[in-house]
């Protein structure tokens, strides 16, 4: 999956981005997974106790990106791209 989207444009400076693009996409591709409305929320409490979480060991993901910043990212992808 992240081959994929790898394979999208990113149009964001990548020196001004926290996350990259692909950890958006795959993030906002484990909210469906998981069918969580708040990932991040779901994900922390594994974080506190295990110092591993779900989207780390799942998905490859290291750094949890907030809704606003989900929502940032993927209204800037056209639909089509997926």
């Amino acid at each position: 999956m992240s081959a994929s989207f790898n394979h999208i444009a990113d149009p964001r400076q990548s020196g001004k981005c926290t996350f990259s693009q692909c950890e958006v996409l795959m993030s906002a591709f484990a909210c469906m997974y998981f069918q969580e409305p708040s990932l991040l929320q779901y994900q922390q409490p594994l974080e506190d106790a295990q110092h591993k979480n779900n989207l780390c060991t799942l998905f490859g993901i290291e750094n949890i990106p907030q809704e606003s910043q989900l929502r940032e990212v993927l209204d800037h992808i056209p639909s089509d791209e997926f």
